[in-house]
């Protein structure tokens, strides 16, 4: 399962407004604002546009959404195991920051190499050949591959190109797929389309990533 999205600037405040377009019967919109600097503050809004518009509104920092987890995860006896790409190991050190992460935190794989998709999580190489590293089905496999190499309940799995080069026409740079996977469940890749820096579009993937497993892992 896919989703896109798109993001902007906003000029006057020089933050980063990410912008999520579901596909789904319901519309339902996610906006994530990222202000400049390296992984600062953040605010995220939830809009579901169907019958009813319910919209959420919160500040959080990194750390803060880790709490979250820390209380979520541990509290339905469950625990997560990361795959990393692009952004080389940041959602694994920001979980294990925070004193008592190995109550919830399994292991991460860091496999920024396509060799290392291939021998730490099994991707197949026919799968990299054809889609490439950034890509859904790739980072679907990096899912499966997480799981099945690891005791974790939860994976997540990001794989993009946050620049400065390295873009193409069709992944220019800011494209990131991040997935989402429960045990036993069907893997879910979102498509972004981050802007800022090198050092913006990691912080936004590590944001994105941490605010999708919170809103999953709660509502399942």
């Amino acid at each position: 399962m896919t989703r896109d999205s798109g993001a902007m600037r906003t000029a006057r405040t020089g933050r980063f407004a990410l912008k999520v377009a579901l596909e789904s019967p319901f519309q339902p919109r996610f906006y994530l604002f990222v202000d400049t600097g390296v992984c600062p503050q953040i605010g995220t809004s939830f809009r579901h546009n169907s019958a009813m518009t319910v919209t959420y509104d919160a500040h959080h920092s990194i750390a803060s959404l880790v709490d979250q987890l820390a209380t979520l995860l541990p509290g339905r006896g469950e625990t997560l195991a990361t795959s990393e790409s692009c952004t080389g190991g940041m959602i694994a050190a920001a979980c294990t920051d925070r004193a008592g992460s190995s109550e919830w935190f399994e292991r991460g794989f860091v496999t920024y190499s396509n060799a290392a998709k291939r021998d730490s999580l099994g991707v197949d190489a026919e799968l990299l050949e054809r889609y490439g590293a950034v890509s859904e089905a790739v980072v679907a496999a990096m899912l499966e591959g997480t799981l099945s190499h690891s005791l974790a309940d939860w994976a997540i799995a990001v794989s993009g190109v946050a620049g400065p080069g390295g873009g193409s026409d069709d992944k220019p740079v800011g494209t990131v797929f991040i997935g989402w996977m429960e045990r036993d469940r069907a893997p879910e890749v979102i498509r972004y389309q981050f802007e800022g820096t090198r050092d913006e579009v990691r912080c936004q993937s590590v944001v994105a990533a941490l605010v999708g497993l919170r809103e999953r892992a709660d509502a399942g």
